[in-house]
């Protein structure tokens, strides 16, 4: 299935049991396939101390597997859209959005050190696959830095300051 170029998304605040229900559907088709991911953002956010709900669901995996985790979740049927090829792809399921992540502002990858570093968190109830916190800081901050703009003109990924 592909995803519509206009869809109404279901956020968490919108529908909490929903998410839920869509998020462990992912958790499962990727472990089901053995596919290495962490989650990060909203998810990530929120369980190590800054809840304020969320969006979407951030899965973070390696550019390798980016385009099976599309198909393991096509075959579960979620709808998918290749993005930008450089680093994220979408799924969505009743609404719910899965952004596939598989490269981080900076080139930031999941690779195996990350993965060891990992965590294991409860989540509303369920166990999810963690970044690690300071793996989290730093792609946020990297990603804030990038939207920033610099006082004399461009942004912080444009311009150098004076």
């Amino acid at each position: 299935m592909r995803l519509p170029e206009t869809a109404i998304e279901v956020t968490e605040a919108d529908d909490g049991d929903l998410f839920l229900r869509v998020l462990d559907e992912a958790l499962d088709a990727l472990h089901t396939a053995d596919i290495p991911f962490l989650l990060i953002g909203g998810i990530g956010s929120a369980v190590y101390g800054r809840d304020q709900g969320t969006r979407d669901i951030d899965v973070f995996v390696r550019p390798e597997t980016s385009r099976r985790v599309l198909e393991e979740l096509g075959a579960r049927g979620f709808e998918t859209k290749e993005v930008a090829e450089r680093w994220l792809s979408k799924a969505m399921k009743d609404g719910v959005l899965v952004d596939v992540i598989f490269r981080s502002t900076r080139d930031i990858l999941l690779g195996d050190e990350m993965l060891r570093r990992s965590r294991v968190m409860p989540f509303r109830g369920r166990e999810v696959p963690l970044a690690p916190p300071e793996d989290l800081v730093v792609m946020k901050a990297c990603a804030m830095s990038a939207a920033i703009p610099w006082p004399f003109g461009g942004s912080s990924q444009t311009s150098t300051p004076r």
